[in-house]
């Protein structure tokens, strides 16, 4: 009877892990040097969601504050949100993260959480600076040559340098940076000299797991008591500890942005430096199938 029950208790366990592997447990730790892990918390949106809050403490008794979506590719897809869910750069019509969802919604889209995606000229046409595709329709080329996340046709999420040679075509969306942070699990262009780089700053970032799971962060910062930002070194290390292979910076500042949809209502989980939601050229949003 004893030997029974043991089994049976061990046919549960296999069947955990590998039956239902959305209620997994996260398996990595997430660490950046200098810093120390205080709080985490876990909550799963839905299957193959989880969202992960994180509290570091660094070596000057200062708190850093992420906020991360682990994402299984098997249940959900990636889209671009923009202002209206347009198809065109809306500088008078111009809105926050939030709204992107919310008009997504509104045209039939499940989506559930998303992040705030490519540096924008801000100060005049909000043009995204980078490559922009939505839908597989370009939105803007990617004259500049600059790193650019993306979301292929058949389902995979890729990070690129902005120097290869890439058929759009093969993508349903795509999303500029300024950063590699992580190629083949290595620190990539993080040690650039410059503010954006080695400056603490809130960050938005993208990366992808060698089994595809996606990751996307944001950390906050230029709050002394709440948040203090990272470097993208910093931000490299993280994604990395988290399992990443490849990453990406995205735009940050008072850019940077989380917002959950849990049933109508929706939640900026995280809290802007401009103490409210930017309005913003795009997003990247996750969507149930």
């Amino acid at each position: 009877m004893r030997t029974f029950l043991k089994n049976a208790v061990l046919l549960l366990l296999i069947l955990s892990l590998v039956i239902l592997p959305g209620c997994r447990k996260e398996s990595f730790t997430p660490s950046v040097d200098g810093w120390t892990l205080t709080e985490r918390s876990d909550e799963q949106l839905c299957d193959g969601v989880t969202f992960t809050e994180l509290l570091f403490m660094d070596e000057s008794a200062l708190p850093h504050r992420a906020y991360v979506l682990t994402v299984s590719p098997e249940n959900v897809t990636l889209r671009k949100g923009t202002s209206q869910n347009g198809y065109e750069v809306m500088p008078q019509k111009r809105q926050t993260v939030m709204e992107h969802m919310q008009a997504s919604v509104a045209d039939g889209h499940n989506v559930i959480a998303a992040v705030n995606g490519d540096f924008f000229a801000i100060s005049s046409t909000y043009m995204p600076s980078g490559l922009s595709i939505k839908d597989g329709t370009v939105l803007r080329e990617n004259n500049t040559f600059r790193p650019f996340s993306a979301y292929t046709v058949d389902g995979e999420y890729k990070i690129f340098s902005g120097t290869e040679k890439v058929d759009l075509h093969t993508l349903s969306m795509a999303t500029g940076g300024s950063h590699v942070l992580l190629r083949n699990g290595q620190p990539d262009d993080v040690n650039q000299a410059g503010e954006l780089s080695t400056a603490s700053h809130p960050r938005t970032l993208s990366g992808v797991r060698a089994d595809k799971t996606m990751l996307f962060i944001v950390i906050d910062g230029r709050q002394k008591k709440h948040s203090n930002g990272a470097t993208l070194l910093q931000c490299a290390q993280l994604m990395q500890s988290m399992g990443a292979v490849d990453a990406i910076n995205h735009d940050g500042g008072g850019s940077s942005s989380m917002v959950l949809r849990i049933g109508d209502a929706y939640t900026t989980v995280n809290s802007p430096s401009d103490g409210q939601l930017r309005k913003v050229f795009c997003s990247i949003q996750i969507t149930l199938k």
